[in-house]
């Protein structure tokens, strides 16, 4: 103990040093646990995010298609954007199976309808590598509140599009406005 005072000591002082941890702030969105979050704050709300809310398992679903199948490699250095939409474009429904391998994918890649999973090896064994920006793929620039040149893409979007459709059924009546939150 002595001798980590003494280096405290020579490096600036115990003062700097406490009252660097005595002034530490918390976000005033969100506060050191949560505490100071509400329904109506600009910070959005989580929690129901995932496979059916976060309150079902993901299922297993069967591979029903092979990267590999439509000619992808896997090296790290082929080109394998094109393997990737034909599969996606081949699959109306099950899993697309992503081998252990480097994808070396230089176009987004877009899911346009449900049902489609995309299956790697692990976090270990497939990687989809993706060379070139998403803001050069498809520029979509923005400015921040003061005016500054900013990709929209800080916010949305992504190199892989999930997009989906909704069936034209009513899911309720909307009886008055409400509170965001």
């Amino acid at each position: 103990m002595t001798r980590l005072f003494v280096i405290l000591i020579l490096v600036g002082g115990v003062f700097p040093l406490l009252s660097l941890i005595q002034a530490q702030e918390y976000s005033k969105l969100w506060g050191a646990a949560g505490e100071r979050w509400s329904p109506t704050s600009r910070l959005p709300d989580f929690s129901f995010a995932g496979y059916h809310s976060g309150e079902k398992p993901i299922p297993t679903i069967l591979p029903t298609t092979n990267v590999k199948s439509y000619g992808a490699k896997g090296d790290g250095e082929h080109e394998d954007s094109q393997a990737f939409l034909d599969a996606i474009a081949a699959t109306s429904h099950g899993t697309i199976l992503i081998p252990a391998g480097r994808y070396k994918i230089s176009q987004i890649l877009e899911i346009r309808h449900g049902s489609i999973v995309l299956r790697g090896a692990g976090p270990a064994e497939t990687v989809l590598f993706f060379p070139i920006p998403l803001n050069k793929l498809k520029p979509n620039m923005g400015k921040t509140t003061s005016g500054r040149p900013t990709s929209n893409y800080s916010w949305s979007g992504g190199l892989i599009w999930v997009k989906g459709q909704r069936k034209n059924s009513k899911l309720s009546q909307i009886t008055q406005g409400s509170l965001r939150g």
